[in-house]
């Protein structure tokens, strides 16, 4: 990699702006008209780095990262590294905090990886993996998720995922709901071949293959005709037990399945709350991947039978779910917000961690207090059976000795 400063920034700048200049662009030096290094202080130098490193944009929509004000520009500085063989340009905000990251990782002289931060956490990355100057993978990262798309076509539109959570399976639902993108949804979906990966009986098998390809087909004609999503609708909340486990030779198959059932997606349509049925999530790899066209659940309305791994699961939250009219007041907010945190400390607890126990109270507590809320409405039958589930499951498995006193004192009230 050539060290001179100034190669540095054009090709630097050059690279990241394939997706939003002209390509004849990507041969014109970005830094044209700045004088040689040694020739002015260095401190213009970095500064006119920082102006033009933060004028860069994912390639990705809804990415949150810091952004400086304009009367802020001048006090940003950038800084050279190099860690490791990889060659990089930060970019620090007035309190020195990071902000973005521009790396070179094969040495070639080129930008690489183009990095966004938040409260000095990498939160998103742009990857040129095949290093021709064009991102091609996209991921998120630190408080910013965990999903990584791949892209291999380079159009700036994800058309796989290599690693994409339960919770975030759902944002990325509610996002094709909202701009009718049935292309966004599809790739949401199991497809053939890691239905075969699954390992399932043969009946089984088919039977998941039928109901994919039903939800593929009627997904463009829900979208288009519902109405209580759009544009002003936000992801608020994942609302599912705990994931089960298919042991492998039930009904023929040969490995073991894990799968969420019943999964809801909680929306905010700016105050007035929405459920949306998601149905069943199942795990592949880094992935989980649905399988079912969504339904909006209205007030009123009764739920059929959405379980496919465990049916008697999802015939227990079978009653009437809907939406309350009320909307995310700050109370609940906070309270989904408090069941997302301590779910997040289950699931990296390990099963004899004596502070398992105190968790799943904590989660009966905060489940206590949202049936409290929507007591009266039918959303409160959601969170009577996600308590109830929970609590028992957590008894039955030795993780919450408290649970059968907890159900007890629960029923009498």
């Amino acid at each position: 990699m050539c060290h001179k400063p100034r190669t540095w920034i054009s090709r630097c700048v050059a690279s990241n702006l394939v997706w939003n200049i002209p390509k004849i662009s990507r041969t014109i030096p970005i830094a044209l008209g700045l004088a040689v290094w040694s020739s002015i202080p260095a401190w213009a130098v970095k500064d006119e780095q920082a102006v033009k490193g933060l004028s860069f944009k994912p390639r990705q929509a809804n990415v949150v990262f810091d952004q400086v004000s304009d009367k802020d520009l001048d006090r940003c500085t950038s800084v050279r590294d190099s860690k490791n063989k990889i060659d990089a340009l930060s970019i620090l905000g007035p309190e020195g905090q990071m902000l973005r990251r521009f790396a070179d990782v094969n040495g070639d002289g080129k930008v690489d990886q183009w990095c966004y931060y938040k409260d000095g956490i990498e939160v998103y990355r742009d990857i040129d993996s095949n290093f021709n100057q064009i991102a091609d993978q996209y991921r998120w990262l630190g408080t910013g998720g965990s999903r990584w798309g791949t892209d291999a076509n380079e159009d700036g539109k994800i058309d796989a995922w290599k690693s994409l959570s339960s919770e975030e399976a759902t944002m990325e639902l509610v996002e094709a709901i909202k701009n009718r993108d049935e292309d966004r949804f599809r790739r949401l979906l199991v497809t053939e071949q890691e239905i075969q990966s699954l390992g399932l009986g043969e009946e089984k098998a088919k039977q998941l293959l039928e109901r994919v390809e039903l939800a593929s087909r009627e997904f463009t004609d829900f979208a288009r005709t519902q109405k209580q999503i759009d544009s002003s609708s936000k992801w608020a909340h994942f609302a599912a037990d705990k994931p089960g486990v298919v042991a492998a030779g039930t009904d023929g198959s040969t490995k073991d399945v894990t799968a969420y059932e019943n999964v809801i997606a909680i929306i905010d349509n700016e105050g007035t709350s929405q459920q949306v049925m998601v149905g069943t999530v199942v795990q592949l790899d880094q992935s989980w991947k649905l399988i079912d066209l969504p339904r909006l659940v209205s007030e009123g309305a009764s739920l059929a039978d959405t379980g496919f791994f465990f049916p008697a699961a999802a015939n227990s939250n079978r009653g009437m779910v809907s939406n309350n009219g009320g909307g995310l007041s700050t109370e609940m907010q906070g309270l989904l917000t408090e069941l997302e945190r301590i779910d997040s400390k289950i699931k990296s607890t390990g099963a004899a961690d004596e502070k398992l126990a105190a968790l799943h109270e904590e989660r009966a507590e905060v489940l206590t207090k949202l049936v409290t809320i929507t007591k009266g409405t039918n959303e409160m039958e959601l969170w009577v059976r996600q308590f109830v589930d929970s609590v028992s499951s957590a008894a039955m498995q030795g993780e919450f000795p408290k649970g059968l006193g907890t159900l007890r004192s629960f029923e009498s009230q």
